[in-house]
C-alpha cells in the first residue's frame, strides 16, 4: 500500500491508496470481522503485555489462542495484528496502546472486542492527554460495544469511571478472583486480572508457577567473532517466526545467517510451514532442536 508511485520488482505488486495507514486499517476491520472466535482487547497504562501473555502461556492446551505479537498495540501494530488472525485460531487477544484523544476509536473500530480487560492507569503517555479523566475516559471508548469488562477496583479512577459508564454491562472486578501468584503490587493484580478472565471463560485456574519470562520485543546482542545474535526466545509459534525471520534480515545485511528453533507448541503439522518460511528467508544454517522437528527432519517438503 502506497501514496504515491515507486519503482518495483517484477515479483511485487502495490496498491497507491490516499492514506495507506487507513487503507491498512480498512484491511484489518474486515479481516476482523471475518473471525468466528472471541476477540479480547486489553489495554492500559502498563501491564498489558504482561496480561496477554501470562494468559496465552496458562490457557488450556486445547484453547488455540492468537495474541498481537510483542508489544504490537499502536494504531499500524494493531493493523498488522489483526491482518494475522484467521479462523484456525478459537481467540484472539489484541492489545491495545493509545498515546493521544482520538486514537481510540480507530483501534476499537478495527477490534470491536467482545471483552476488553483493562489493565492499570497511571502516567504512561499523559503528556497526550488534559487530565487523567480524559485519558481514562478516551480508553473507555474501546469496551463501548462489548459484553463484558475485567478490570481492577485498585485503581480506584478507572473502577469508578467504568461503573458509570458501563453499569449495564458484565463488570468483573479482578480484586475479588482467587490467585496463587505472589509478587509485587502490580505482579499481583496483573495476576488477579488474568485469574479473573479465566474464570469468566470457565478455564482451571491458571499455573503461574510456569511462566516464562515475558520479552517485551527482539533482543539484538553482540556475539562472539563479530556476530550478532537476535533473541526471540520468550515466544515460539508461526507469527513470531515470520516477525523475526523479517527482522533477521534486515539485522544480517549481507552476513550469512543461521537459525536456532526449539519444537513449536502449536496444534496441527505446522513444519510444513516452518520449512517453507525458512527456505523463503534464505538462512544459511539451520539448527533444530526437539522431538517434533526430529520427526520431521527428513519429510518430502525440507
Amino acid at each position: 500500500l502506497v501514496e504515491r508511485e515507486v519503482a518495483l520488482s517484477n515479483d511485487c505488486g502495490a496498491v497507491i491508496v490516499e492514506n495507506s495507514l487507513a487503507a491498512l486499517q480498512a484491511l484489518a476491520t474486515h479481516n476482523r470481522r471475518e473471525f468466528n472466535g472471541n476477540v479480547v482487547a486489553i489495554t492500559g497504562s502498563n501491564g498489558k503485555t504482561t496480561v496477554k501473555e501470562w494468559i496465552a502461556q496458562c490457557a488450556p492446551c486445547e484453547v488455540k489462542i492468537f495474541r498481537s505479537p510483542r508489544s504490537y498495540n499502536s494504531q499500524l501494530g494493531v493493523a498488522l495484528s489483526l491482518l494475522m488472525l484467521d479462523n484456525s485460531y478459537d481467540m484472539a487477544i489484541i492489545e491495545a496502546g493509545i498515546s493521544q484523544k482520538g486514537e481510540m476509536e480507530r483501534l476499537r473500530k478495527m477490534i470491536e472486542p467482545d471483552m476488553v480487560i483493562f489493565t492499570s492507569i497511571g502516567d504512561a503517555h499523559a503528556q497526550g492527554f488534559a487530565s487523567l479523566e480524559e485519558k481514562i475516559s478516551e480508553k473507555l471508548l474501546l469496551a463501548q460495544n462489548a459484553s463484558n469488562i475485567i478490570y481492577h477496583s485498585a485503581y480506584s479512577e478507572l473502577a469508578k469511571a467504568i461503573s458509570t459508564k458501563y453499569n449495564g454491562k458484565n463488570l468483573v472486578d479482578a480484586a475479588c478472583a482467587k490467585s496463587l501468584h505472589r509478587g509485587n503490587d502490580a505482579s499481583q493484580r496483573n495476576a488477579e486480572l488474568v485469574a479473573a478472565f479465566f474464570a469468566e471463560m470457565g478455564f482451571a485456574e491458571p499455573d503461574f508457577s510456569q511462566l516464562q519470562p515475558v520479552a517485551m520485543r527482539l533482543e539484538v546482542k553482540q556475539g562472539i567473532g563479530n556476530s550478532v545474535i537476535i533473541d526471540d526466545s520468550y515466544s515460539a509459534d508461526l507469527h513470531s517466526l515470520s516477525i523475526a525471520l523479517d527482522n533477521l534480515r534486515s539485522v544480517a545485511a549481507y552476513r550469512k545467517t543461521m537459525l536456532i528453533l526449539s519444537d513449536i507448541l502449536q496444534s496441527g503439522n505446522v513444519y510444513e510451514e516452518v520449512a517453507r518460511m525458512v527456505k523463503e528467508a534464505g538462512i544459511d544454517h539451520f539448527v533444530g532442536i526437539g522431538e517434533r522437528l526430529a520427526e520431521h527432519r527428513y519429510a518430502s517438503y525440507y
